[in-house]
């Protein structure tokens, strides 16, 4: 069924806006409702730069973005600047060697806009479109395939493999290109590219170092690049509508109730690292000042989302 909406009538909601709910719906009113947003030092996004290089087909596209986005002020910026390139440059270049790129038709990385539906009636949200980026479509023997490329500080184990066969924005990802495109996916290409083992030697100068590592990425890709196929069934796209839906109403009855609780069992992750709204719940004094506040719901279509 096609629909004719005014999207911007409707709010969008995205990957990262339905876990950030789903994990704490306290957090997702300071982004979403009040609009604060941590404040944070500059820095190069490397996810960001190797997107760019393969989307391009140019190692040379991911050290440009690397140098148009850097701000240096000192030698020991001027250095990790130079580390980064060469980790973008032999990433990039790796991955356009190691995996294959051939297709008989592609759909570039793109952003999308789609109702959400009611899984039930099959009418659409009244307030809420759904919205995000796929990094590429692709047709290869006759069937359309859907890849997504992922940076990562360590080779994905097995509990990370069997993570995918559930994620929630693979699934996303699979069910929104297809709707957009009006096509039928059959798979997809889950592509990760590792950041460098290696490190600097003891009296190695910092070009020295960056040329290794652009060297250990051509010479050990099997270590750096790790790619899975993932399957999802009509039944799992099913679920996911039904999932999206119920989202939807969960963000209805918060709003309408005005009151969003806490779980304060996401308050710490990821080795200690504490939620960004933390301080705002604590109710620390001058915490406002930690934020900045911000129209955009999306920040993260500007550049990389996961």
């Amino acid at each position: 069924m096609a629909y004719n909406l005014d999207y911007d009538k409707r709010e969008p909601l995205t990957y990262s806006l339905m876990s950030l709910l789903l994990n704490c719906p306290r957090a997702y009113y300071y982004r979403t409702v009040l609009g604060y947003e941590r404040r944070k030092t500059e820095t190069l996004e490397l996810g960001t730069a190797f997107h760019k290089g393969i989307e391009e087909g140019s190692p040379s596209a991911a050290v440009d973005y690397l140098e148009e986005e850097a701000n240096i002020y000192d030698q020991y910026q001027q250095n990790e600047l130079i580390v980064l390139k060469a980790i973008a440059h032999g990433m990039v270049a790796g991955a356009l060697k190691y995996w294959d790129h051939e297709s008989e038709e592609s759909i570039p990385e793109g952003e999308f806009a789609i109702p959400i539906i009611n899984p039930a009636s099959g009418h659409p949200s009244r307030k809420y479109y759904l919205t995000g980026k796929w990094d590429e479509v692709k047709k290869v023997d006759g069937r359309w395939r859907l890849t997504e490329y992922k940076t990562m500080g360590q080779t994905p184990n097995e509990a990370f493999a069997d993570k995918l066969l559930l994620d929630t924005q693979i699934t996303l990802y699979w069910y929104a290109a297809q709707r957009y495109n009006d096509i039928d996916i059959e798979e997809i290409q889950y592509r990760v590219a590792r950041k460098p083992s290696i490190r600097q030697r003891k009296d190695e100068t910092i070009r020295d170092y960056a040329s290794r590592i652009i060297e250990d990425y051509r010479l050990r890709p099997e270590f750096y690049f790790y790619e899975e196929t993932i399957y999802r069934t009509s039944e799992d796209l099913e679920e996911f509508e039904r999932h999206l839906w119920s989202t939807v109403q969960l963000l209805n009855t918060l709003e309408r109730g005005e009151f969003w609780p806490q779980n304060t069992s996401r308050c710490h992750l990821w080795y200690g690292k504490a939620c960004d709204y933390m301080p705002l719940c604590l109710q620390e004094e001058d915490a406002k000042y930690l934020y900045e506040q911000s129209g955009d719901r999306t920040p993260e279509l500007e550049g990389e989302m996961f």
